[in-house]
């Protein structure tokens, strides 16, 4: 997706608000008041500076580029923020924001909901205090929109995930860096998502993506490619806070019953659980659906990734993950779980997961503390790419 470029470009600078408007005094009224009264199709160029802001920004527009100056010169720091939510709404159609930084929010950093056609390019969003449980959920947080693409972003120290996309349709999130998060990257029942490029470091779990029942839509088709994920063993800091305190850390990237999802030439190490984790919904201590939902994974391929070995596996267990207890580290941990119930078809084990006939450690989870190496895995290679 390219930037948005309006039909007739017309860029204002920041800079004359600050210096004409003296009867605004606070760097939140300046910000906010231009951004309420901008009309469609201009260019907002905020001036190089820390800005203390301390309520919630919200652009409500349409044909609009927000830009900083320069690179990471234009900071938006809300360590003073006295209300709770985001630190930046927006809402619209065809919308770039781009060369920012976001800093400290009380709850999520940029939010964007119930909007189609949307960039957000070079953008900087975390919390300067560091892993807190106390730290805002999301970094960049797009929920209910079409056709959003997150790129050369770095997120960090989000109390749940640092690049978020929710419900929403043709994501993706290409070339960007997410550490120091309980999740670097997450999907969470969203169709059509394409997942590139990007260093994933240093977080509880790496990509965690999930179709989970009780949500307007539900998740589909997710490809994940060429990303770099490493370390990904971070003390899972949102423990009690959310259904995320659950999880364990040390994982590469954790699918729960996802649909459609493609995981290719993604380059994974050091991972003290497991590089891949693959479980049911009702594997899951969230709650039952009442509601007709396919709680089993489905048509999941994994090929052409490289994995290195980590003999020891040393990370803490955590609830459904307590079978990492076992003395040898796995590439694949499938919780092998297939159900028939709450609407959903019988399937076999090869409609649920394939992979290439590289070498690849997968064990199947026979209880929580017991994991049985696969070792009939013929019946479960991909078909020919």
């Amino acid at each position: 997706m390219d930037y948005f470029v309006p039909k007739h470009l017309l860029s204002i600078t920041l800079f004359l608000l600050l210096n004409i408007n003296s009867v605004l005094s606070s760097d939140y009224q300046k910000i906010q008041t231009l951004l309420l009264n901008i009309p469609e199709n201009r260019e907002i160029q905020l001036p190089p500076g820390i800005f203390s802001i301390h309520r919630n920004l919200s652009l409500l527009a349409n044909d609009i580029v927000l830009t900083g100056s320069g690179d990471y010169e234009t900071i938006l720091s809300f360590k003073r923020q006295k209300t709770a939510g985001e630190g930046l709404l927006v809402k619209g159609n065809n919308i770039t924001i781009k060369n920012l930084v976001i800093l400290d929010t009380q709850g999520d950093g940029l939010k964007v909901r119930n909007s189609q056609n949307v960039v957000i390019d070079d953008i900087k969003v975390g919390w300067t205090r560091g892993a807190k449980a106390s730290n805002g959920d999301y970094a960049i947080y797009p929920v209910s929109s079409k056709q959003v693409t997150i790129k050369n972003c770095e997120t960090f120290a989000a109390a749940e995930a640092g690049l978020y996309i929710g419900q929403t349709f043709d994501g993706k999130i290409i070339n960007n860096t997410s550490y120091q998060n309980v999740v670097g990257i997450e999907v969470e029942n969203s169709q059509n998502t394409y997942i590139a490029n990007n260093t994933v470091f240093n977080n509880s779990i790496g990509i965690m993506i999930s179709d989970i029942p009780g949500l307007t839509m539900m998740g589909k088709h997710t490809k994940i490619e060429n990303n770099t994920l490493q370390n990904n063993n971070l003390n899972n800091f949102s423990i009690n806070k959310s259904h995320l305190g659950y999880k364990q850390q040390g994982i590469g990237i954790l699918l729960v019953a996802v649909k459609f999802a493609d995981i290719v030439k993604n380059h994974f190490s050091n991972h003290a659980t497991t590089h891949v984790g693959v479980i049911h919904y009702l594997s899951t201590p969230f709650p039952r659906s009442r509601m007709t939902y396919n709680p089993n994974p489905f048509a999941i391929t994994i090929r052409n990734n490289q994995f290195a070995i980590k003999e020891k596996v040393t990370t803490e267990t955590r609830d459904f993950f307590q079978w990492s207890v076992a003395s040898h580290h796995y590439d694949l941990l499938w919780d092998h779980k297939i159900t028939v119930d709450d609407g959903a078809p019988a399937l076999s084990s090869e409609q649920v997961i394939c992979f290439d006939s590289k070498p690849i450690r997968i064990a199947k989870v026979a209880s929580t503390d017991l994991l049985q190496p696969l070792t009939d895995k013929l019946h479960l290679l991909c078909p020919s790419q």
